[in-house]
């Protein structure tokens, strides 16, 4: 039996244990983590396979947070229905977020909804009161909890990120004592959707950790650089926090955090256990490399 067949094979397990026996389990993304539709009853849900490492106390105290995150703010969350532990890895089922996943054709007033979006995140999880027990990971470290990539670094790409590592470890303790509540930590743009009028619904709480809401920012940010118009999506995003939140970081610090992103990123796809995401390196450690020099220059 392949791989491929094992898992859905599992994930078709897990929904059954969950109470949805003979849905329609179908592979949606095949990525960092492994994510399933299941249909069942006129309904969908998405059902996502975690990756080997995390236990199943780790990932019921992410769902705890998203099930209070819905239900006081009322946004259109991918909110949990279960999880269980099936053949070592945890399966989580969420509701289906509906909308489209915008990708390249993302806009300034997307991006401003987006902020907004994040802003009421912030609110809520800055008055929201954990209990007793709850645990994730708090982002005060460069690499978020992954072992150091440095000794697998060629020596040209090793010094630059060694050097960055070094300079961002005060900056990384000093603004989480500051100020520090549970964060996305992920949203980036495969993580949100669109329904007509803005809606925006939000996926993939997977990552969530304690930080500085800096970070959050910085991490969506990052992933926009890319694109042309890079300066009015971030703007924008900007806009629409501030429309209900101070805007918690400046100029110096967002750059310093946009690299901070790079090297928690290389860390994670050096420890990750598919080979096919740690061959991603390969293609991307130039275009970061560059950026890490840039960033140690300016």
């Amino acid at each position: 039996m392949n791989e491929r067949t094992r898992l859905r094979r599992l994930a078709a397990t897990a929904a059954a244990a969950l109470g949805f026996s003979g849905a329609r389990v179908r592979l949606l993304h095949d990525g960092y983590n492994v994510t399933y539709r299941v249909d069942v009853g006129g309904e969908r849900y998405a059902l996502r396979v975690t990756r080997p490492g995390p236990t199943l106390a780790h990932v019921r105290a992410e769902l705890v947070w998203v099930a209070a995150l819905a239900g006081d703010t009322g946004l259109r969350l991918a909110s949990p229905v279960g999880c269980v532990e099936v053949g070592g890895r945890v399966c989580v089922l969420n509701r289906w977020v509906t909308g489209a996943q915008r990708g390249r054709g993302l806009t300034p007033n997307m991006l401003a909804a987006v902020g907004r979006v994040m802003a009421r995140m912030h609110d809520q999880a800055e008055g929201w009161t954990p209990p007793g027990g709850w645990s994730r990971p708090v982002l005060d470290e460069v690499w978020m909890g992954a072992p150091s990539p440095l000794d697998a670094l060629e020596p040209r790409t090793r010094a630059a990120f060694a050097e960055a590592a070094e300079r961002l470890a005060p900056l990384l303790k000093r603004l989480v004592a500051q100020q520090a509540f549970v964060l996305h930590a992920d949203l980036h743009q495969g993580n949100y959707r669109f329904d007509p009028g803005l809606a925006v619904g939000v996926l993939d709480f997977d990552d969530c950790a304690l930080g500085h809401p800096a970070q959050d920012i910085a991490i969506t940010a990052y992933y926009l650089q890319r694109f042309p118009h890079y300066a009015a999506l971030s703007d924008a995003l900007r806009r629409g926090y501030c429309e209900l939140r101070r805007w918690p970081t400046d100029p110096e610090i967002h750059e310093a955090l946009l690299i901070w992103r790079v090297l928690s990123l290389c860390a994670h796809l050096n420890a990750h256990a598919s080979e096919s995401f740690r061959g991603l390196l390969t293609e991307i450690l130039p275009r970061w490399t560059e950026d890490v020099e840039g960033w140690l220059r300016a």
